[in-house]
């Protein structure tokens, strides 16, 4: 009896043992467990909206999501937002402070609001963190958006693009803009405020065939491409194009071309090259602002070339190079790190050199 007692007694002293053991194990690992959540840093995707919610510069705005639908311009220059309508601007110290702390490299945020051609407005959040900037879009005010929502995109830095005369300060990737949904223009800005602000930028320009000629339009270049496919020779004398080849016409526009170009004024000319094979039409347009120069080439008239030197193609140069061959000055365009990039035409000066420029 003695011996079944003792039996039982150690039975009972495990049993609460395992008990004791298993509730100190139990109260350890929630402890662990605690202990792993309170030191676990919360991950969030850099590229992703909530990461520019979560920065403390863009709490105090709160997160665009969240705005009102009919949340108004009034209640907008109120929360010291951006506002820029189409005869005013609101708050204009706010985007001054932004662009300063953006040169100096320090965080910065700032949200505009501006309007569409129909009167909608579009909320825009620009955040510069750790030599990124971040641009979200709120479209859903947009009556004419197709899928109103809120989107993000990443960029590298800002920089300005010249559209028709008018400034935009724009946000783009890399050294140079290659595809327009590379970047997306932000907000115009005043002339004389933009060149200021971003002296030490680049200023971008994004042309293209049709931006070309509606900028050229004004210089009476007509848009190549509607020309007719039997345009002449005899044609291109009567518009008094610059014309070089068998004969040179019109010379005098080419010498007003380049010494325009020499002077640093903004200028255009169109050159008619002639041969046995048809002509080729040659746009060219200076443009003294960016100090750039774009070529438009059309070659669809050149017999015996294959059909894809035909398409029109618009080209983009830095410089223009004169010089000599067997007595003919003949000018070329020169792309950046490009010593002899595109043969534009041949010509006699006469006795008064116009330019040298090698």
């Amino acid at each position: 009896m003695k011996k079944k007692k003792i039996i039982i007694c150690l039975i009972v002293i495990i049993l609460v043992s395992l008990v004791i053991g298993s509730i100190l194990l139990l109260g350890n690992s929630k402890i662990d467990k605690k202990d792993s959540n309170e030191n676990k840093e919360l991950v969030i995707d850099h590229e992703s909206l909530d990461y520019v919610y979560n920065q403390d510069i863009v709490k105090k705005y709160g997160d665009i999501r969240d705005i009102h639908s009919d949340y108004s311009k009034d209640k907008a220059i109120e929360d010291k937002v951006y506002v820029s309508t189409y005869d005013e601007v609101y708050n204009k110290e706010i985007i001054e402070k932004f662009y300063e702390s953006y040169k100096n490299k320090q965080e910065c945020f700032i949200r505009i609001m501006a309007y569409t051609l129909e009167g909608d407005p579009i909320i825009t959040d620009v955040l510069y963190d750790k030599d990124k900037v971040y641009v979200v879009v709120d479209d859903r005010r947009d009556g004419y958006a197709s899928e109103g929502n809120v989107t993000l995109k990443v960029f590298d830095k800002f920089g300005v693009e010249k559209d028709r005369g008018e400034y935009y300060w724009t946000a783009y990737n890399g050294e140079k803009v290659v595809e327009h949904n590379d970047y997306w223009s932000l907000v115009s800005v005043a002339d004389e405020y933009i060149k200021k602000v971003n002296i030490d930028d680049i200023i971008l320009e994004n042309m293209s065939i049709e931006k070309f000629y509606a900028i050229n339009s004004q210089n009476g270049i007509v848009d190549v491409r509607f020309l007719d496919k039997d345009y002449s020779f005899e044609d291109a004398k009567k518009d008094k194009c610059s014309i070089k080849g068998n004969n040179a016409f019109c010379t005098n526009t080419l010498d007003k071309f380049i010494k325009d170009y020499k002077d640093k004024k903004t200028t255009a000319i169109r050159i008619v090259t002639n041969s046995d094979n048809g002509i080729v039409i040659k746009d060219v347009y200076y443009d003294s602002d960016l100090d750039k120069i774009y070529l438009v080439v059309d070659k669809s008239r050149v017999n015996n070339i294959p059909n894809k030197e035909k398409e029109i193609k618009l080209l983009e140069y830095v410089k223009i190079r004169e010089y000599s061959v067997d007595n003919y000055e003949r000018i070329d365009l020169i792309a950046d790190g490009i010593r002899d990039d595109y043969y534009l035409c041949d010509c006699i000066w006469g006795e008064e050199e116009v330019f040298n420029i090698v």
